[in-house]
């Protein structure tokens, strides 16, 4: 019994030989295509449940099976298992990506991944171009919407892209970004043109269908119960749609109504924003008319009508509205300036520190998510406040997705400025479009990963190193310090490395500032490789910034501690990594 174990290892490795003889005689070039995007050629040499053996230079490479979509073995495509399809990307988590590492006192906190997911030329003269991008909540699924030509949707991937429809001689193809949406499972698409009716259709572009002949009139529509129901609002009411076309409508609230209720006038009692519970169960809104009340007041009421009351009195109108999965706790904006939260029932009013939007920002309301737990909370406040916001209902926690630099259509700026980026559910995947503030490049689909469990193909970031401690007063020898970290190409070259302080946006006394972090470093934000100015050695891996320092003047940093954030960008790639950090005095 006991030379069993011995007995089958010495079958595995025979078996091994074996396959690997049988690869060596095909002599031919062999494709693997990785879900990242990437192609390997090589030659297959074996695989099982769970990997696939690939030889590439006389060199053998494992990969997950999970990681591959499919096998082309001199020329004749298989697929590496037949249970792979479109899958999500890796699960992100609380716990940042093996593999990237700081040197103590250090440590990474978070790590963010961002691919360009297609490949639009000039040549194409923008008619791939998108204007806006979804992605499903399962993260398997983007759809975009390129107005020289029409819908399309793809893996996440960027692979297996396919049209919709045209918007060539399609009379309800002038899609809105605000009333835009994408199931769970990403296999069917709704839409509403301008304040038109409300339209389904399968990504495969067949079983179209109106759900409800006029839909929502200012407010973004919302789908909820898991993809079953649409619910959207006018000022003459707040409503909702089953979205399989069963014609199951619902009215939930309307003016006449509350005039009933209030003895107010009907044209007193007009809707304004709202939101719904993703179980369909609870919806919060601002209304006029209530008695007495000197402002629009936030409401509360249950889908089938029942339990209408003031969640909380309000001087002014509530904005953004948003309320968390289960209905618990509702957010809402005093004047664009001030963040809420406050419990259904009106107890434990709470104000939120968190940067104010700017005049722009009410373009963005639609994207608005707050996680299934109901603990984290994701805006996007335009420039004013920093861009994409995640942030704790408490306020703490908070960081910055997409903030890398000053502005967002500045050269320095991922993907030369990103529009404001689509979550999921879980806020740990999200697409946006690249190129979207300047027009000198083609804008592409940029699909992006918040702690993912693995980083195939990107850039790695290791042995990050710099001062503890730093002060602001420029005669102290602690004011100046470098930067260093080890960095690993993927599978393209590096383009550049930049560093931030991190949240960019930051408070100072009472007043948010959008660039605090940017406007405290007195150095630029770029290291090096090329053994100048204190790098050690050109072409060594290790990147540096020797002239790393803090302003003294009125822009220097607050006291406190700060996260350190580096980037680095190759040709197709963003990596992001937050460290924790540095102590500013």
């Amino acid at each position: 019994m006991s030379n069993i174990p011995v007995l089958l290892h010495a079958m595995r490795a025979i078996l091994v030989l074996v396959l690997c003889s049988m690869a060596l005689l095909a002599r031919g070039t062999d494709e693997l295509r990785l879900r990242n995007g990437d192609v390997i050629q090589g030659e297959f040499v074996a695989g099982d449940v769970e990997t696939i053996v690939f030889r590439v230079d006389q060199v053998l490479r494992i990969y997950r099976k999970a990681d591959c979509v499919s096998i082309s073995i001199n020329g004749a495509g298989i697929p590496p298992a037949p249970d792979l399809g479109t899958a999500p990307p890796a699960a992100g988590g609380d716990n940042p990506t093996p593999g990237f590492t700081a040197r103590p006192p250090h440590r990474v906190t978070r790590v963010i991944v961002m691919r360009r997911v297609t490949k639009n030329r000039v040549v194409e003269d923008g008619r791939f171009e998108p204007e806006f991008a979804r992605m499903s909540d399962d993260g398997s699924t983007v759809a975009f919407f390129a107005p020289k030509s029409g819908l399309y949707v793809m893996n996440a991937d960027g692979s297996n892209r396919r049209l919709v429809f045209p918007t060539e001689g399609k009379a309800n193809a002038a899609l809105e970004n605000t009333r835009f949406s994408i199931s769970p499972d990403g296999k069917v698409i709704f839409w509403q043109p301008g304040r038109d009716a409300i339209y389904r259709i399968n990504a495969d572009g067949t079983d179209e269908k109106i759900l409800v002949r006029a839909g929502g009139e200012y407010d973004p529509n919302r789908m909820r119960e898991g993809g079953k129901r649409i619910f959207f609002s006018t000022r003459g009411g707040i409503f909702s749609i089953d979205t399989e076309g069963n014609g199951d409508y619902n009215e939930i609230i309307i003016p006449r109504k509350l005039a009933r209720e209030w003895e107010s006038p009907e044209e007193w009692c007009m809707l304004g924003q709202f939101d719904a519970s993703e179980d369909g169960k609870r919806i919060a809104f601002s209304v006029g008319g209530y008695p007495k009340a000197k402002s629009r007041q936030l409401m509360g009421i249950n889908a089938d009508g029942t339990g209408l009351h003031r969640i909380v009195e309000t001087d002014v109108e509530p904005w953004a509205i948003s309320i968390t999965p289960d209905g618990g706790k509702v957010i809402y904006w005093k004047n664009t300036s001030q963040a809420f939260v406050v419990n259904w029932d009106g107890t434990g009013l709470t104000e939120i520190a968190i940067p104010p939007w700017d005049l722009n920002g009410s373009g963005y309301v639609h994207l608005n998510r707050i996680s299934p737990d109901g603990q984290w909370y994701e805006y996007n406040a335009n420039e004013a406040g920093g861009f994409s916001q995640i942030v704790r209902l408490d306020g703490s926690g908070r960081y910055e997705v997409q903030n890398y630099g000053p502005w967002e259509y500045h050269d320095t700026a991922l993907f030369h400025g990103m529009y404001a980026p689509s979550f999921t559910a879980d806020l740990r995947h999200f697409v946006s479009v690249s190129q979207y503030w300047r027009g000198f490049k083609p804008r592409q689909v940029v699909v992006g990963d918040i702690n993912p469990a693995t980083a195939t193909g990107l850039p790695t970031i290791t042995d990050i190193s710099f001062p503890a401690t730093m002060s602001t007063n420029q005669q102290l020898p602690s004011n100046q310090g470098t930067i260093t970290a080890r960095i690993q190409k993927g599978t393209s070259d590096i383009e550049r490395v930049q560093f931030i302080i991190s949240p960019v946006c930051q408070q100072r006394g009472d007043r948010w500032v959008t660039n605090a972090a940017v406007n405290g470093i007195r150095s630029d934000r770029i290291m090096h490789d090329d053994g100048k100015n204190g790098d050690a050695a050109a072409n060594d891996g290790i990147y540096t910034c020797a002239t790393f320092a803090l302003q003294s003047d009125e822009s220097k940093l607050p006291p406190g501690r700060y996260l350190l954030r580096l980037a680095v960008h190759d040709v197709d790639n963003v990596v992001g990594v937050d460290v924790d950090g540095i102590e500013v005095k």
